[in-house]
């Protein structure tokens, strides 16, 4: 019986390992789908994150040639307007040149001007003098006038007078 027990103990013992064993080997089959689990959705973020990248170096390339385009259609106008300012500039330079020869005319004909401005002036003042003495002459008239028609006024009422005297 103590035989039959103990042999029953190490039977138990060894189902009990069976036992320990089959739920390990059932934690291991569980770890080993977790951990691929695990790998796949590593697997499929780092495919996500791929094709974000992609995507994003496209969309980058894309502003890179539409900011290259604008550059050279910005670099291009640049060029016809530097282009339009050294033909302006060059048109100054010829007129300047053909000015030259012009300007002791034009330093002349500016002296001359002020010669005139200061004639018109004084004309302007004699002018203006003229007016007021040609006034004070029509005040003089207009006081001589005063004075005979006051002085005929005078001598009609002698006049008068003496015909009263003598009547």
């Amino acid at each position: 019986a103590t035989l039959e027990l103990t042999r029953t103990v190490a039977e138990q013992d060894e189902l009990d390992m069976d036992l320990n064993e089959g739920q390990d080997l059932k934690m291991m089959k569980s770890w080993r789908v977790n951990m691929q689990l695990v790998k796949d959705r590593l697997v499929l973020l780092e495919a996500e994150k791929d094709a974000s990248m992609h995507e994003q170096e496209r969309t980058l390339k894309a502003e890179v040639e539409q900011l290259k385009l604008a550059a050279e259609r910005r670099a291009a106008a640049n060029r016809e307007h530097l282009a339009m300012v050294q033909q302006l500039l060059e048109r100054i330079e010829r007129t300047e040149e053909e000015a030259a020869p012009l300007k002791p005319a034009l330093v002349a004909a500016n002296e001359r001007i002020t010669e005139l401005e200061g004639e018109t002036s004084a004309l302007s003042r004699t002018v203006r003098l003229q007016a007021e003495a040609d006034a004070v002459m029509r005040l003089n008239i207009q006081v001589n006038e005063v004075a005979k028609a006051e002085a005929l006024a005078v001598q009609q009422r002698r006049t008068d007078e003496e015909r009263e005297e003598k009547a």
